[in-house]
């Protein structure tokens, strides 16, 4: 499904999401509970944050069958309390919402069948991190939430008899997992190792109900009429798997260079992993205002070459009194299983008391 393929590319974080979605050793996290909890240490004042893409698109294309979507959703919040021998932060991070309509047609010499369906996917993950303020170890506590509906319609044709028919399909797909991770970091003059390791959730709960009715005509002789009620699944992707992410930070006066490293699963149990390699640079200006880019790209068997998996962004971030906001634009593309591009523009604000 496509929303797998795009969840890592989903633009998280007021500075991260602009900088190809690097974030392990960024030591002004604006998502430290998504990217390094540990991070939470360096933080200096209680904070309030909110992310979020006012704009988001998607088309895919493969073999006759197209997908589109357009969303507008908050992907980030978060609020931060400083206490004496701990930092804290409450966080609901929207992973996935989207709304996607396919279209498949197909047609040879002897039948022909156009299908449209309609999915409305929700993945929420809300959680707790506590971070140490003498050490900079952190562990961070998660639930992840899943709700997939569809409607679908169908309609098949036999070209070389009167057998015609016609299917509705209605589902839902609702579960419950929760899970942990586990950061650190270390710090030398200008340059920050960070890393973290979230552990494969446990699933607590699922639901998973489709119907399929059918109405039929000419399968026997040309008049003759039946209906069929059929039992199915919801067709998701939700993935329940370990992710190993590590970063690098490298800083010199007003210029930043920070690279991530993610090894994700590719499958639920299969310790088998995927890299992800993503590059962020950002420019400080004394006056508060900056400037960010970023890019990132798989790295597995199934690249063939550099910009068949990619994501690039970019943006600008200005501070007045206690408030920084953020705006950029992202772009991810992807021709590896399909043709997938998406594009969008991206905000958020930092307050911070």
């Amino acid at each position: 499904m496509v929303t797998a393929q795009l969840k890592a590319q989903t633009p998280i974080g007021l500075y991260e999401g602009l900088l190809g979605n690097s974030g392990a050793a960024l030591t002004d996290s604006s998502a430290p509970s998504y990217y390094n909890p540990s991070l939470l240490k360096l933080k200096k004042s209680e904070s309030y944050s909110i992310g979020g893409n006012t704009f988001g698109s998607l088309n895919s294309k493969r073999d006759g069958q197209s997908t589109t979507s357009v969303n507008i959703y908050p992907s980030y919040l978060s609020s931060i309390f400083i206490g004496e021998s701990l930092v804290h932060e409450i966080f609901l991070i929207n992973l996935a919402p989207t709304k996607l309509q396919t279209i498949t047609n197909l047609s040879n010499s002897t039948t022909t069948s156009i299908d449209e369906m309609n999915v409305d996917i929700n993945r929420i993950i809300l959680g707790y991190s506590m971070a140490f303020r003498n050490i900079p170890f952190a562990l961070s506590y998660f639930v992840q939430y899943s709700q997939v509906q569809e409607f679908g319609y169908t309609q098949f044709a036999d070209l070389t008899s009167s057998l015609r028919s016609n299917s509705v399909t209605k589902g839902k797909y609702n579960s419950l997992s929760s899970g942990i991770s586990i950061s650190g970091h270390n710090r030398f003059d200008g340059y920050t190792l960070g890393y973290n390791l979230k552990l494969r959730p446990v699933m607590v709960y699922k639901k998973n109900e489709a119907e399929i009715k059918s109405f039929i005509r000419g399968a026997t002789a040309p008049t003759d009429y039946s209906e069929q009620t059929n039992s199915s699944q919801v067709r998701t992707s939700e993935a329940l798997n370990t992710v190993f992410s590590i970063g690098h930070a490298f800083q010199s006066g007003e210029h930043e260079f920070i690279t991530d490293s993610q090894f994700v699963e590719k499958t639920n149990e299969s310790y088998v992993f995927n890299l992800f390699q993503s590059f962020g640079y950002r420019f400080s200006s004394g006056s508060g205002h900056q400037y960010l880019v970023g890019v990132s790209h798989s790295i597995d068997s199934a690249t063939k070459y550099l910009g068949q998996n990619l994501y690039i962004s970019t943006g600008y971030s200005w501070i007045n009194k206690i408030n920084r906001s953020t705006f950029g634009l992202y772009y991810y593309q992807s021709k590896i299983a399909s043709e997938v591009i998406a594009a969008g523009l991206t905000f958020g604000s930092e307050f911070s008391y």
